[in-house]
């Protein structure tokens, strides 16, 4: 979620606090609390890293089968895309 041309709402800003990752808005003021294992999807993506990286990071990460680190990374995408920071 930097600010760089490929963002596709610039005015969007991941953000990291000692509670955990915030995307911010900084046009409306509005915020987004992620929770740790949302933090580090976004993370993969957003360093351009794929879906499937992400799946492994969260496999590994949570010993959780591929299949669940899918499913969130799927819900975790959809919320994303529909704030325009995807």
């Amino acid at each position: 979620m930097t600010n760089t041309p490929e963002t596709r709402n610039p005015s969007l800003h991941r953000v990291s606090t000692e509670y955990g990752d915030v995307i911010l808005n900084e046009r409306t003021g509005a915020y987004w609390h992620l929770n740790e294992s949302a933090s580090r999807v976004v993370a993969v993506l957003d360093s351009g890293g794929s879906v499937e990286d992400a799946v492994r990071d969260l496999v590994d990460v949570y010993e959780i089968d591929e299949v669940r680190a899918r499913q969130d990374i799927e819900v975790i995408s959809a919320s994303l895309q529909k704030l325009g920071a995807l």
